[in-house]
C-alpha cells in the first residue's frame, strides 16, 4: 500500500494519468458515436438493399408473367378458320395444332414442352423442345383443368413440380395454361386448352443476382397466397408465418400482373455478423489507440518529467556535499530557467565555500606548516655546522661540502617569510639540490637550463615551484630508466602576461589514461595529504596565489618521456621578499 502511495506521488504518474484520461473520454465518446451511427446506417442500409432488391423481383417477375401471357395469346394470332376446322378435318387441324405447338415451345429458350387438349374428343397434341416420350397416362390433365376452369378466361399458373409423364425428365417446371375460345361467337365457347411448361431456373437465375445468404428465403405467391416459387425447399402450398419471426427481416413486393406478392426473408444472423464486424473493427480500433494513447502520454509524460528528475537527482548530490554537479537542460522553457538558476546557485555555493571555508583551513594549515617548520631553525643550522666544521677537521672536504649545499637548502625552504623569489634565486636553489643529486647518482642525471632571451632573472616566481618538479622528474622518471637521462628546463615567454616554465625528461613516461587523471586532478585544484612538497602543492599555491586560469599541464608518452608545462604570471619586480609589481 505504502509503495503504491509513494508511486502515486511521482509526477511521471501524474503527468500519464493526466494525458491518458483527457485521452480516453474523448475517445470513448468518439468510439460509441461512430459505433451507433455505424450500426444504424448498416441497418438502414442493408433495409434499402433489401427493398430495392424485392423491387427489383417483383419487376422482374412481373415482366416474366406478362411474358408468358403474351405467348399464350399466339393462338388468337393464328389463321382465323382455326376454330371452324378443329372439328372437321383432323388431318389439317392436327397439322396446323402442331406447327402451332412448336412455335410456341421455341418462342422462349426456357419453354420446355406444350401440350393442347382438343375440348371434342379430348385429343392430345404435344410438342417438345427435347426428343421425349410421353406416357399420356401419367399427365396430370385433371389438376390442370381444374386450374383452368377457376379462370376460363385468363392466364392460370401452377407451382413448380416434376414432369412424370416425360420418360427420364428430373426437371422442375412451372406449367402456364390457358383456353382457346371461340371469339367469332358471343357464347364464350371453349375450342381447346394450351398448357406449357417452364423451366424453374428462368427464376433461380434471376434470384442468383441477389447474393442471397443460406438462411434468406424468397417466396413468390399469387392472389390466393399459394407459393408460385420459393427458395425454401422446407415449405410447399401457403407461406408460412414469418412476420412474428423476430430473427428475420421481412420485405414484401406487389407482382401487379397476377396480384401476386415477392416476399422475402432476410435473416438477421448475417446482419448481426456484420454489425459484430464493425463492432469487433471499431473495438480493435479504439485499442490500438487506447495503446498508442497510453505509449504516446508516457512518452509526452517522461519528456516532461525527465528534466524535472534530472534536478532533483542533482539536488540530492548537492546535498551530499558534492558541489561539481551541473544540470545540462537545453530547453529554454521554465524548467530550462529552473535548470540554469540551479547551476547558478550550485556555483555561487562552491565559490562562496572556496573562498570563505577553504582559504580559511588552508590558511590555519598553512600557518600550522609554518610553526611546526620553524621550530628551532637555528639549532638546526648550528647542528649541521658542527657536523660539516668536524668532516673539514677530519679532510673530509665532499662531506663538508654536502652538508653545506643541505644547510642553504634548509634555510631556503624553512623560510616562510617569502612567497614569491626572483628567478635567479629559485635557480640557484635548483642548482644546489642538483649539487646533492650529482653526489649521489653522478653522470646518470643531467640538467639542462634554456632561458629564452625576453625572459629577465629578476624576475618574480612561485618560491619552490621548480624543484619539485624536477626532483618528480628525476625520481619517477629518470630513476626506474636502464641508463643515462637528461632533465631539461626550459623557460621562455608565452605574452606580456604570462610566463611558461617547462620541466622535460627523457624518462620512463606514463600512459594515457595516468596523464589524464593526473590533468584531471590538477584542473580541479587537488591537494596531496602528505607531508611532502610535491607537484599538487605546487600547482595549488599557483591557482591560490596567482588564479585559477594558471597552473601546471603534464604531457607524457609511455618510454619517450614526461613534460611538466608550468604556466605563471610576469612578476616584472621583486623587492623585500614581496611582490612589488606585477606584469603590465
Amino acid at each position: 500500500m505504502g509503495s503504491w502511495l509513494n508511486l502515486r506521488d511521482k509526477i511521471f504518474i501524474k503527468f500519464s494519468l493526466a494525458f491518458i484520461t483527457v485521452g480516453l473520454i474523448p475517445l470513448f465518446i468518439i468510439s460509441y458515436l461512430s459505433l451507433h451511427e455505424l450500426t444504424s446506417q448498416v441497418g438502414k442500409q442493408t433495409n434499402n438493399t433489401i427493398t430495392q432488391m424485392d423491387v427489383y423481383l417483383s419487376g422482374s417477375m412481373d415482366n416474366i408473367f406478362r411474358k408468358y401471357n403474351e405467348v399464350t395469346k399466339i393462338m388468337y394470332s393464328m389463321d382465323p378458320n382455326l376454330p371452324a376446322d378443329v372439328n372437321e378435318n383432323n388431318q389439317i387441324n392436327h397439322m396446323k395444332i402442331n406447327d402451332f405447338l412448336r412455335t410456341i415451345v421455341f418462342s422462349d429458350g426456357q419453354i420446355q414442352d406444350a401440350i393442347f387438349v382438343r375440348k371434342s374428343d379430348k385429343r392430345i397434341f404435344t410438342q417438345t423442345r427435347e426428343s421425349k416420350w410421353l406416357d399420356s397416362s401419367k399427365l396430370p390433365l385433371n389438376n390442370w383443368m381444374d386450374t383452368v376452369k377457376a379462370d376460363p378466361t385468363g392466364l392460370v399458373i401452377s407451382p413448380p413440380q416434376s414432369q412424370p409423364y416425360f420418360y427420364n425428365s428430373s426437371k422442375k417446371v412451372m406449367v402456364f395454361g390457358r383456353n382457346l375460345i371461340d371469339i367469332s361467337t358471343n357464347n364464350d365457347n371453349v375450342i381447346g386448352t394450351l398448357f406449357f411448361t417452364v423451366d424453374t431456373k428462368v427464376f433461380s437465375n434471376l434470384l442468383s443476382g441477389t447474393q442471397l445468404k443460406n438462411n434468406d428465403q424468397i417466396y413468390v405467391s399469387n392472389q390466393d397466397g399459394r407459393i408460385l416459387f420459393t427458395t425454401d425447399q422446407k415449405v410447399n402450398g401457403k407461406i408460412p408465418n414469418i412476420v412474428s419471426n423476430k430473427n428475420v427481416i421481412v420485405n414484401e413486393s406487389d407482382i401487379p400482373f397476377i396480384n401476386g406478392k415477392v416476399i422475402s426473408s432476410i435473416s438477421k444472423t448475417d446482419f448481426n455478423q456484420q454489425i459484430t464486424g464493425i463492432r469487433v473493427l471499431v473495438m480493435f480500433v479504439m485499442i490500438l489507440c487506447i495503446l498508442s494513447l497510453i505509449v504516446l502520454s508516457i512518452g509526452i509524460s517522461r519528456k516532461f518529467s525527465k528534466p524535472i528528475l534530472l534536478i532533483m537527482k542533482h539536488m540530492k548530490k548537492v546535498e551530499s556535499g558534492n558541489l561539481d554537479v551541473r544540470v545540462e537542460i537545453k530547453s529554454k522553457d521554465e524548467v530550462g530557467k529552473l535548470a540554469a538558476g540551479f547551476n547558478q546557485m550550485v556555483e555561487r555555493l562552491k565559490s562562496f565555500i572556496n573562498e570563505a571555508y577553504i582559504a580559511e583551513i588552508k590558511q590555519k594549515q598553512t600557518e600550522l606548516n609554518a610553526l611546526k617548520s620553524q621550530i628551532r631553525p637555528h639549532y638546526l643550522y648550528n647542528t649541521l655546522e658542527v657536523i660539516r666544521m668536524s668532516a673539514v677537521y677530519n679532510d673530509d672536504h665532499e662531506v663538508a661540502d654536502m652538508i653545506h649545499v643541505l644547510s642553504k637548502q634548509m634555510k631556503y625552504v624553512i623560510d616562510y617569510g617569502e612567497e614569491i623569489v626572483t628567478i635567479n634565486t629559485e635557480l640557484e636553489h635548483l642548482e644546489d639540490y642538483f649539487t646533492l643529486i650529482k653526489v649521489r647518482f653522478g653522470e646518470k642525471v643531467n640538467l639542462g637550463v634554456d632561458i629564452g632571451p625576453e625572459v629577465s632573472l629578476d624576475w618574480g616566481i612561485h618560491k619552490l615551484s621548480i624543484q619539485p618538479i624536477v626532483e618528480n622528474a628525476i625520481h619517477h622518471g629518470i630513476r626506474p630508466k636502464l641508463g643515462n637521462g637528461t632533465v631539461n628546463l626550459i623557460i621562455e615567454k608565452i605574452d606580456d602576461e604570462s610566463l611558461s616554465i617547462t620541466i622535460n625528461d627523457d624518462g620512463v613516461g606514463m600512459d594515457e589514461q595516468r596523464v589524464n587523471e593526473i590533468n584531471k586532478r590538477l584542473s580541479e585544484g587537488y591537494v596531496s595529504t602528505n607531508r611532502s612538497v610535491g607537484m599538487w602543492n605546487v600547482n595549488e599555491r599557483i591557482k591560490t596565489l596567482a588564479g585559477k586560469e594558471y597552473g601546471l599541464k603534464i604531457s607524457s608518452k609511455l618510454n619517450v618521456g614526461t613534460s611538466v608545462r608550468m604556466v605563471i604570471p610576469v612578476v616584472r619586480e621583486v623587492q623585500d621578499k614581496n611582490v612589488k609589481g606585477a606584469a603590465g
